[in-house]
C-alpha cells in the first residue's frame, strides 16, 4: 500500500553510502520551485579589461565555482605585471562560465572585493565591489575603479554569489 510522506530512507545509524540520479531530487516538497537538478563545482579561467584593453596572459591566476540549483557562488584571483592603461572606463572580470541574472533584471547583484592592488595602490581595500552589470562580467566600483597603469601590476581578488539566468 502507498505511505505518502511516511518512509524515511536510512538513519542517523544506519546511512547508505551514494546516492545516483538521473534526475533531480525534491526537497521539502513535489512542485518545480523544490527540485534541485543541477550540482556543479568546477574552474574556469578570469580575464582582466579596461575599456577596450584586455590583459592576457596572467602572471598567476585561479578562478572557482559551485553552481547549486540556480545559485552561483565564484571566488577568483587574478595577478599580472606590466599592464598599462589609459581610459576613464572601470576594471571589468569576465569569463564566468554561466549566465548570470544580472543588471537591472537581477537586481544588480554585488559581491565583495577580496584584494585590489592597481600599480601599488591597495587604497580603499574593502570599500570596492563587484557588480554584475553584464551577464558575465563583473565590474569593479570604489575609488579605484578607474585608476589607470602604466607599465605597472594589477591584482584583483573577488567572491560572489548571485542566481543564474
Amino acid at each position: 500500500s502507498k505511505r505518502d510522506n511516511a518512509i524515511d530512507l536510512g538513519a542517523s545509524g544506519t546511512r547508505f553510502k551514494d546516492l545516483y540520479l538521473s534526475g533531480g531530487a525534491y526537497i521539502g516538497g513535489t512542485d518545480s520551485t523544490n527540485k534541485l537538478a543541477e550540482y556543479e563545482r568546477g574552474t574556469w579561467t578570469p580575464s582582466v579589461a579596461k575599456g577596450g584593453t584586455v590583459f592576457t596572459s596572467p602572471t598567476s591566476s585561479h578562478a572557482y565555482y559551485i553552481r547549486l540549483g540556480d545559485i552561483l557562488q565564484i571566488t577568483f584571483y587574478y595577478y599580472k605585471t606590466g599592464c598599462t592603461s589609459n581610459n576613464s572606463d572601470r576594471w571589468k572580470v569576465s569569463g564566468v562560465p554561466f549566465t548570470m541574472k544580472a543588471g537591472s533584471s537581477g537586481g544588480y547583484p554585488i559581491g565583495p572585493v577580496g584584494y585590489i592592488n592597481i600599480a601599488g595602490d591597495r587604497t580603499g581595500n574593502g570599500f570596492h565591489r563587484w557588480q554584475a552589470n553584464d551577464s558575465q562580467i563583473f565590474t569593479l566600483y570604489g575609488a579605484n575603479a578607474t585608476t589607470n597603469v602604466s607599465n605597472q601590476a594589477i591584482e584583483f581578488s573577488g567572491t560572489f554569489v548571485g542566481r543564474l539566468a
